[in-house]
């Protein structure tokens, strides 16, 4: 099959949504020869902030040498973008003549070279992966979710691109994750758990949590984020059922936290008597978090893993990370800002960014502030709203490109519900879909407002990157 014929097959069996278990991924991957086997991977299970620690690893180890593999969901701006490998490439650039000699001199160059699943990639695999489902659901009756095929055609990926090690993130869950099939695991890492996918995951923070912890393998080192403390003691009683250690990132290490739009985030890193600058390109409220939470489980590869990892290395990954679509400048005039804040966790750090980003001073503050917002139906939409509404001037409603996506109309009634119980004047309006969202709030923007587009991962694939 073709690429075209790859989505469509992948489509026709989309609606099998989402159904935990290992049971179906581990038969496939034995007919695919178990591809998992021979790779080492890090896992990182979390609710809001894998993606960045997965990000801030995965430069890191490109810095270091390391040809990387990185499988995240779900996709944002492009459907290939789940699967991706990230390495250090050199090249040789001639020179002018130098005065002595007359000859021109070779200077080696390195730069990062990112790169996502070809699309002809995708077609090969799907076939052979097709061939093996047409039997094994004759035989077997067993029927792959989208995910879990998707999850094999990553370890095929990675397996045949020689990636000496792939940073591998959950798709929500943890025991029950399809990714949670590996076997070869250098570190596993928990970013910040909060609630979310309820239905699946459980009603409460502590069932959410345990789930998580599935992904803790025995004697295979951990390292955490900062936790509540019943999520904190959940881990660590999962870490020592498997006899491993659990190192919480300590915020405690970091010093002179300087954080603006313009500069982006700088902070010294204390560790072993020693201090390090170190600067992120990335922004938001929680991105020192999830630095730390990378540092910390660098220094486990380095120390118990073998990998070689150097200060300039870290330096260096850190400076070049790109992670988009978390709270992320389009454009200066007016100032328009992205961001994959979905849950209540998340709703909760954007609302400090903004904060700290935008009300710093607010008695420079000049303009309005302007939400695009579009939130999926079983997210906890009133505490999105309370979360954030109260601080907008204006509120554009839309519904997100998917099953899932609550109508835009009845999200502009909760919006003004909300505003007229705390007695906020604003202006609010029904876009209904987010291209008319985003070209809405375009024309009501002045210079100096700010338009903020949030409330669904799914949303930032409808605004184009390039809105001047």
């Amino acid at each position: 099959m073709n690429y075209i014929q790859a989505k469509e097959y992948l489509t026709s069996i989309n609606s099998r949504g989402i159904i935990p278990g290992l049971d179906t991924i581990r038969k496939l991957l034995e007919r695919l020869g178990n591809p998992q086997d021979k790779l080492s991977f890090i896992h990182i299970a979390g609710t809001n902030g894998k993606g960045s620690v997965g990000a801030y690893l995965s430069y890191i180890l490109a810095a270091s040498g390391y040809r990387v593999g990185r499988y995240l969901s779900p996709a944002v701006f492009d459907d290939c973008e789940i699967i991706q490998i990230l390495e250090m490439e050199t090249r040789k650039e001639v020179q002018e003549k130098d005065n002595d000699k007359d000859q021109r001199k070779k200077k080696q160059k390195e730069r990062f070279c990112s790169s996502f699943i070809k699309k002809e990639d995708i077609a090969r695999y799907l076939t052979r992966i097709k061939g093996i489902l047409d039997n094994m659901t004759e035989e077997e009756r067993l029927y792959p979710t989208v995910f879990e095929i998707e999850t094999a055609m990553a370890f095929l990926e990675f397996l045949e691109k020689n990636c000496d090690i792939v940073v591998l993130e959950t798709g929500m869950g943890g025991a029950k994750d399809a990714t949670n099939i590996v076997k070869n695991v250098a570190c596993s890492i928990f970013a910040s758990i909060s609630r979310d996918h309820m239905a699946f995951l459980g009603d409460t923070l502590e069932e959410i949590a345990a789930e998580k912890a599935g992904i803790i393998k025995e004697t295979v080192p951990v390292v955490s984020a900062p936790q509540k403390p019943q999520v904190k003691e959940i881990l660590r009683e999962k870490a020592k059922e498997k006899n491993t250690e659990i190192s919480f990132a300590d915020i405690g290490l970091v010093k002179q936290i300087k954080q603006d739009l313009k500069d982006g985030i700088s902070f010294v890193y204390c560790i072993e008597g020693k201090q390090e600058e170190i600067f992120l390109p990335l922004l938001g409220i929680g991105q020192v978090e999830n630095a730390i939470t990378s540092l910390f489980a660098v220094e486990i590869l380095r120390k118990k893993q073998g990998y070689h990892i150097t200060e300039k290395a870290i330096k260096q990954g850190f400076f070049n990370t790109v992670w988009p679509g978390r709270f992320q400048i389009l454009r200066k005039e007016p100032l328009i800002i992205i961001d994959g804040a979905h849950n209540e966790a998340a709703a909760e750090k954007l609302a400090e960014s903004i904060k700290l980003y935008l009300f710093k001073n607010t008695a420079e503050k000049k303009g309005n502030l302007i939400y695009v917002l579009g939130i999926f139906k079983d997210k906890e939409m009133e505490k999105i709203i309370e979360k954030t509404a109260a601080m907008a001037d204006i509120i554009l409603t839309v519904t997100p490109d998917s099953k899932r996506g609550f109508s835009s109309y009845k999200l502009k009634e909760k919006v003004d519900l909300f505003w007229n119980r705390i007695g906020k004047k604003g202006y609010t309006e029904d876009c209904k879909n987010p291209e008319q969202g985003w070209k809405r709030a375009l024309e009501l923007a002045k210079k100096e407002d700010t338009i903020l587009i949030f409330g669904s991962l799914s949303l930032l694939h409808s605004i184009p990157i390039d809105t001047k």
